[in-house]
């Protein structure tokens, strides 16, 4: 199977120059990006940015990505809530990212890469049509779902760490003996990033260039409606 690669960049909300340049050089390369917006913490100057982008696919990421469970895996919108008010702060947060960034709104990525069951069903009521998380959190869905398969941070706490290239080159090639869909998803956080890691990330993503998925083959995968067959 030969296998293809996209690109993740979450927690998009902040103008942040670590981000810039990263998406600028995906620009140049003519490499699409997926980013993962937080309607409630999205900055003008920030969208007026994003709006320019040619390669860029826009997913919504949560509304203000805040934690709101006690213990486990983080989730902003956790089943205990009120559905009503999770469906009106999704729906308000979408219809946000479409007028500000005047783009069709059709993927949702979580924080944290969890949601609840009750956020799933919400999901599919509201319309959206893909669902991204991570391939050890794909849910029961009829939206189409695309995971991610790598992070390329280490650690969060106290602060963000990045892995080594080498490993994260070599989790690329393990992925793809074993993945079963044809597409890899690496997944970003770059305003996490120091200075020094930019370098880093763009010598990785450069040398998976020939890998990349094509701009129009990303969207249309992302645009893809009632199946979640790849």
């Amino acid at each position: 199977m030969n296998h293809l690669i996209f690109h993740r960049f979450d927690d998009i909300g902040p103008y942040n120059d670590n981000t810039i340049n990263i998406l600028d050089r995906l620009e140049e390369l003519c490499i699409p990006s997926i980013v993962a917006v937080i309607p409630n913490k999205l900055e003008r100057k920030m969208a007026d940015y994003i709006k320019e982008l040619k390669y860029c696919i826009v997913a919504q990421h949560g509304v203000n990505h805040l934690n709101k469970v006690n213990a486990g895996w983080l989730d902003e919108f956790p089943e205990y809530l009120d559905k009503c008010i999770i469906k009106k702060q999704i729906r308000d947060g979408r219809d946000y990212l479409k007028e500000v960034l005047q783009r069709p709104i059709t993927t949702y990525i979580p924080p944290w890469n969890n949601t609840s069951r009750q956020t799933v069903e919400i999901l599919e009521e509201l319309g959206f049509q893909v669902y991204s998380s991570q391939y050890n959190k794909l849910v029961e869905s009829t939206m189409l779902q695309v995971p991610i398969s790598i992070d390329v941070v280490k650690s969060y706490h106290p602060k963000s760490i990045l892995k080594p290239y080498d490993v994260i080159t070599n989790e690329v090639q393990n992925t793809m003996k074993y993945i079963d869909n044809y597409f890899i998803g690496i997944m970003y956080h770059p305003n996490e990033f120091l200075d020094n890691d930019v370098e880093m990330i763009l010598n990785l993503i450069e040398s998976y260039k020939a890998m990349a998925m094509e701009y129009f083959d990303l969207r249309e995968l992302l645009m893809k409606i009632d199946t979640k067959e790849i």
